[in-house]
């Protein structure tokens, strides 16, 4: 495989009045971004089920995986869309960064559930070579003016998890990383 091209974009929930901003008018810009951009594998943060809809449905040559911060599809998504025609995904999930990271759920006095989202992926011209895809956003830990002590804890529940997945820290981790240390 030839260079591979990662992006990052946060969305921008679509739950409030953003007056000019609000999602449908943002929709197809938002498309028409990626498409110029063209990456083979794009981190996302802040989709809810509408735009995810919306983005399926305007950029159909990429498959999403992940799942929102209440659960199944309920809530925000840290998605990893990436492009059919170059990778066949072999695994994926979205996990909680709390005590309890195989349900949704949240601790530490965050005020949302915060989640991330990885998958592996196989090039379909190198088959003996995976992408491994590991997934933290804005979603995920926990942002100013949140304490430091906050955001260390859903890394390192973050880093945790990932220490038992050997392959998942080889690849690239876009994201938003919201936080100071």
């Amino acid at each position: 495989m030839e260079t591979l091209r990662v992006m990052s974009f946060n969305m921008k929930r679509d739950l409030l009045p953003f007056g000019r901003h609000v999602w449908h008018k943002r929709a197809g810009q938002a498309a028409e971004l990626i498409r110029r951009a063209a990456p083979d594998i794009l981190g996302t943060q802040e989709l809810t089920e509408g735009p995810l809809g919306d983005m399926e449905r305007l950029l159909p040559e990429y498959q999403w995986v992940g799942e929102g911060r209440g659960g199944g599809r309920k809530g925000e998504y840290t998605a990893i869309f990436f492009r059919r025609e170059k990778f066949q995904l072999m695994s994926q999930q979205t996990f909680w960064l709390s005590p309890t990271p195989e349900q949704p759920s949240r601790d530490w006095t965050t005020p949302f559930p915060r989640i991330c989202t990885w998958c592996e992926l196989q090039p379909v011209d190198s088959p003996d070579r995976p992408v491994s895809q590991p997934r933290k956003a804005g979603a995920g830990l926990q942002h100013p003016p949140g304490p430091h002590q906050l955001f260390c804890q859903g890394a390192g529940t973050a880093a945790d998890f990932a220490a038992h997945l050997r392959t998942v820290w080889g690849g690239p981790r876009p994201g938003d990383f919201d936080g100071r240390l």
